[in-house]
Protein backbone atom coordinates (compact mmCIF):
# COMPACT_ATOMS: atom_id res chain seq x y z
CA UNK A 1 0.00 0.00 0.00
CA UNK A 2 0.97 3.41 -1.15
CA UNK A 3 1.21 6.44 1.32
CA UNK A 4 -0.26 9.33 0.33
CA UNK A 5 1.90 12.44 0.14
CA UNK A 6 0.69 14.85 2.72
CA UNK A 7 -1.96 13.84 5.43
CA UNK A 8 -5.70 14.49 4.82
CA UNK A 9 -6.83 17.90 6.33
CA UNK A 10 -10.32 18.64 6.82
CA UNK A 11 -11.54 21.69 5.29
CA UNK A 12 -11.48 24.82 7.69
CA UNK A 13 -15.36 25.42 6.47
CA UNK A 14 -18.36 22.81 6.88
CA UNK A 15 -19.62 22.28 3.88
CA UNK A 16 -22.99 23.32 1.99
CA UNK A 17 -24.96 19.74 2.71
CA UNK A 18 -23.44 19.77 6.58
CA UNK A 19 -24.56 22.95 6.68
CA UNK A 20 -28.45 22.41 5.18
CA UNK A 21 -28.40 19.08 7.86
CA UNK A 22 -28.07 21.46 10.72
CA UNK A 23 -30.91 23.31 9.87
CA UNK A 24 -33.13 20.48 9.35
CA UNK A 25 -32.04 18.84 12.89
CA UNK A 26 -32.41 22.50 14.13
CA UNK A 27 -35.89 22.99 12.40
CA UNK A 28 -37.02 19.53 13.14
CA UNK A 29 -36.88 20.13 17.03
CA UNK A 30 -38.51 23.20 16.69
CA UNK A 31 -41.76 21.73 15.48
CA UNK A 32 -41.48 18.77 17.75
CA UNK A 33 -41.34 21.15 20.51
CA UNK A 34 -44.13 23.05 19.20
CA UNK A 35 -46.27 19.65 18.93
CA UNK A 36 -45.55 18.67 22.51
CA UNK A 37 -46.86 21.91 23.55
CA UNK A 38 -50.03 22.20 21.18
CA UNK A 39 -51.07 18.37 22.81
CA UNK A 40 -50.21 19.80 26.24
CA UNK A 41 -52.73 23.27 25.88
CA UNK A 42 -55.34 20.77 23.93
CA UNK A 43 -55.11 18.62 26.98
CA UNK A 44 -55.89 20.97 29.73
CA UNK A 45 -58.34 22.79 27.48
CA UNK A 46 -62.17 22.19 28.78
CA UNK A 47 -63.77 22.85 25.79
CA UNK A 48 -61.96 19.85 23.57
CA UNK A 49 -63.27 17.46 26.62
CA UNK A 50 -65.58 14.83 25.58
CA UNK A 51 -69.21 16.36 26.96
CA UNK A 52 -70.89 13.05 28.24
CA UNK A 53 -68.73 12.90 30.82
CA UNK A 54 -70.58 13.92 34.15
CA UNK A 55 -69.23 17.04 36.15
CA UNK A 56 -68.76 15.88 38.97
CA UNK A 57 -68.88 18.00 42.05
CA UNK A 58 -66.29 18.59 45.23
CA UNK A 59 -67.20 16.29 48.26
CA UNK A 60 -67.88 17.94 51.69
CA UNK A 61 -65.27 17.00 54.15
CA UNK A 62 -68.00 14.84 55.60
CA UNK A 63 -68.43 12.54 53.00
CA UNK A 64 -64.66 12.17 53.11
CA UNK A 65 -63.42 8.45 54.53
CA UNK A 66 -60.10 8.98 56.12
CA UNK A 67 -57.93 6.26 55.05
CA UNK A 68 -56.51 3.91 57.38
CA UNK A 69 -53.33 4.69 59.22
CA UNK A 70 -52.37 1.11 59.62
CA UNK A 71 -54.48 -0.96 57.03
CA UNK A 72 -55.24 -4.49 57.63
CA UNK A 73 -53.00 -7.44 57.01
CA UNK A 74 -53.11 -9.69 54.61
CA UNK A 75 -54.12 -13.06 56.09
CA UNK A 76 -51.55 -14.73 53.69
CA UNK A 77 -48.77 -12.60 55.10
CA UNK A 78 -49.89 -13.56 58.59
CA UNK A 79 -49.95 -17.20 57.91
CA UNK A 80 -46.28 -17.12 56.41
Amino acid sequence: MTQPDEPYHAPDEPSESSLWRGIGVVALLIVAAFVVWWAIELAGDPATRDLDEPETEPLEPSQIEPAPIFPEPDPVVIAA
